[in-house]
């Protein structure tokens, strides 16, 4: 669903040159990440003729760039073989891996915390930065990356710029920063909030109300704290993404590990403040989070590769049997898990939601109306009929040359969710009798029934077709 919302925008931008200000909606109705994230993908989906590929593709390089940039400055910062095995295993990694398999939003926040970090590494260390010959403050280029996130993943967001200006007002009281280069670090990062302030001021400033709103109500996202529940949530999430087949074992190597390195006499510089940002980060994560009841597992993306990338560097660290020991149990345990959940790509799938049974549904649907014009419902647990709303209108025009007579979620459904509709009804054939119905399973039986007796009024059944768990049906309208 989150893919063809996606996709369903982007069209908007490269078929009818719209200019988007508001990103994926956020957990909380009615309040948007920013729009960058579209216009990143559609880079994608230009390159590969609306393929909804490509939104995957630019996730593939993102994470290659990333793997790069993690390389070189592991290699320039500690050692060339620290940089191959960090730079190495990170392409078994599954969680990392994991942020490349299907487009979504929140899933930059890997490449995005990672380079935060760096920058603000840099900056501890009194490393300069040059961009076209200039030297430019790493913690000032650490806003870039905080600007960022918020056209991504809002609620991590916050706790990124949390994390960044509880460090910038540490920097200001040991003199290692001054309030010009906090201006400018507040400056650039309002910069990424301009299309979101356009978009408040077009429609009177409908999120900011949204927000205060959930700030008053009784059972509103920030209404109660969660803080036992992050807590077992977040070391079970820690813990398996270091040994992901034991939590008991991944939280005895993070405990010891770090107990070890704490009392390693020559800590390397790079290595100590790489490990310590980011568990810093996790902390004021776990505080934001626990703060309210918003949290969802991908708003934590960014532990995944901080934390593996810590503990492999404090391991090497180290440099004692014992640690390369540690060191070789996680990685022949991570090696296990990648490949026994990696060859599930090559079986087939009845997943309803896999992009293969979503356009053989579609094939199906054309090649049953001869040709002809026809009506096509689809029910989806997620309510909004956004794949099929983007499928039938690129695929099928690419493949048959024309668009349903109407494909929507019930009969006559009005514009309410998808953008620039009406544009994208033609071509069309000369409508028959013909309804179709595209069915994938849900838990809530009660809604899909009721559905169903809704769409089959009417009608009767001419031939019924299953492809994986989705079920379709071609209907004749009777008159």
């Amino acid at each position: 669903m989150d893919q063809g919302n996606d996709a369903v925008h982007v069209r908007e931008i490269l078929d009818r040159k719209q200019i988007l200000l508001r990103g994926p909606e956020t957990g909380i109705k009615g309040v948007y990440h920013g729009a960058l994230w579209y216009y990143y993908i559609a880079i994608g989906y230009l390159i590969f003729d609306g393929h909804p590929f490509g939104s995957v593709f630019m996730l593939i390089l993102l994470n290659l760039a990333l793997t790069a940039i993690i390389t070189i400055k592991v290699a320039s910062r500690v050692s060339k073989i620290a940089a191959i095995i960090v730079g190495s295993s990170l392409q078994f990694y599954w969680w990392f891996y994991d942020t490349s398999r299907y487009g979504f939003n929140p899933f930059p926040l890997a490449f995005l915390s990672v380079i935060l970090i760096f920058l603000l590494v840099d900056f501890i260390e009194n490393k300069e930065v040059r961009i076209l010959g200039k030297k430019i403050n790493p913690f000032v280029l650490a806003s870039i990356p905080i600007g960022l996130a918020f056209h991504c993943e809002s609620a991590a967001a916050v706790g990124f710029t949390i994390f960044y200006f509880l460090l910038g007002l540490w920097s200001l009281f040991k003199k290692k920063l001054n309030l010009k280069l906090i201006f400018s670090a507040i400056f650039l990062i309002s910069l990424f909030f301009i299309p979101r302030l356009i978009s408040e001021i077009k429609s009177d400033f409908s999120q900011s109300k949204v927000l205060r709103r959930e700030l008053s109500e009784p059972k509103g996202v920030f209404s109660e704290t969660r803080f036992l529940l992050i807590s077992r949530k977040f070391s079970t999430l820690i813990a398996r993404r270091i040994t992901p087949q034991s939590t008991e074992v991944g939280i005895a190597i993070l405990v010891f590990t770090l107990l070890l390195f704490i009392r390693t006499p020559n800590k390397h510089s790079f290595i100590k403040n790489f490990t310590y940002f980011s568990l810093f980060l996790i902390i004021i994560s776990w505080i934001w989070f626990g703060s309210n009841k918003g949290w969802q597992i991908w708003h934590t993306v960014y532990f995944r590769p901080l934390l593996f990338m810590s503990v492999i560097l404090m391991l090497l660290n180290i440099r004692s049997k014992l640690a390369y020991s540690i060191l070789v149990v996680i990685l022949i345990s991570q090696i296990i898990f990648f490949k026994t959940s990696y060859l599930e790509n090559f079986y087939p799938s009845s997943d309803a939601s896999i992009l293969k049974n979503e356009i053989d549904a579609v094939d199906w649907v054309y090649r049953s109306s001869d040709s002809k014009g026809f009506h096509v419902y689809s029910y989806l647990p997620s309510v909004y009929d956004y794949p099929y709303q983007y499928l039938f209108w690129w695929h099928g025009r690419k493949e048959y040359g024309y668009v349903p007579c109407e494909y929507s979620t019930y009969p006559k459904t009005p514009d309410l969710f998808i953008p620039g509709l009406k544009h994208y009804q033609e071509p069309k054939r000369e409508c028959t009798n013909l309804r179709f119905l595209i069915i994938e399973p849900d838990k809530n039986q009660f809604l899909r029934d009721k559905w169903l007796e809704q769409t089959r009024s009417g009608t009767r059944l001419v031939e019924s077709k299953d492809i994986g768990s989705i079920k379709i049906e071609k209907r004749e309208i009777v008159i």
